[in-house]
């Protein structure tokens, strides 16, 4: 079975259920990734005076806005995760839909 068989049928499973629950789905499945070194070509890293970011692709804060699954996200090959804030007294939210599949417009 190769590496890709796994996110397939993940992705597939995913695809069936409302956007915002396959977005907790989705959080949950990356707690059970192994985080492992993603190997880059040299050509797709990029050097800052912080030191060397490889891949220059991040995660934007709010993907997971509980923070419990941030120690696993680098395993899938972000160079940088923007954390949100944490409050002392919480916010009700917004109104759902909070999470939308947009067809032909976004990565899928």
């Amino acid at each position: 079975m190769t590496g890709l068989v796994i996110p397939s049928i993940a992705h597939k499973f995913l695809r069936l259920l409302p956007p915002e629950d396959a977005h907790k789905a989705g959080l949950r499945l990356v707690k059970l990734l192994r985080p492992g070194k993603v190997e880059l070509p040299e050509g797709i890293q990029l050097k800052t005076w912080l030191g060397r970011l490889a891949p220059p692709i991040g995660l934007a804060a709010g993907f997971d806005k509980t923070g419990e699954s941030v120690a696993h996200l680098p395993g899938l090959g972000f160079g940088y995760l923007v954390a949100g804030s944490v409050r002392l007294n919480p916010r009700p939210g917004n109104k759902k839909p909070r999470v939308v599949r947009r067809r032909g417009e976004a990565l899928v």
